[in-house]
């Protein structure tokens, strides 16, 4: 989970053989309103627990599937996925999330606590540079500008 500029506020471990739709509850916290997902979220019976809970789940829809949020309120949306696919691409690109080689779950929780840090220490030092909000999570130029 992040914030609308890129700092990651949560997250939840799972193993490979559970769905991710599993750990949204740990996840969620006290969000209410709406919240987006990506297409593993779809599905009418998911979305009418999120809104049991006080939250409205967007998704994006299947080609074969009527879209019921306006045009331009989708154009929004995608420019919110566009800074999580930023940040998931960060993590997995230049910080190396996925290749955490612990031995137990101490190592592995401490291993991705220091990348999440690391991240969000390089959006901190871009904002103290007076860099403008679009550049913040240009983690390449952190050094040496």
């Amino acid at each position: 989970m992040i914030d609308e500029i890129g700092v990651v506020t949560g997250l939840t471990l799972t193993p490979a053989n559970v769905s991710e739709r599993e750990a949204t509850g740990d996840v969620i916290g006290s969000i209410k309103d709406c919240l987006l997902g990506d297409k593993g979220y779809l599905g009418v019976e998911f979305k009418q627990e999120m809104k049991a809970e006080g939250i409205e789940m967007i998704t994006p829809v299947r080609a074969n599937m009527a879209d019921p949020i306006p045009r331009k309120t989708r154009r929004v949306i995608n420019a919110k996925r566009r800074l999580i696919e930023t940040v998931i691409g960060q993590l997995a690109g230049q910080f190396a999330i996925e290749k955490c080689w612990a031995r137990d779950l101490w190592h592995l929780s401490n291993r991705i606590a220091r990348k999440l840090l690391s991240h969000t220490l390089g959006i901190f030092a871009n904002f103290k540079q007076g860099k403008s909000q679009r550049d913040w999570l240009q983690q390449a130029n952190v050094i040496g500008c």
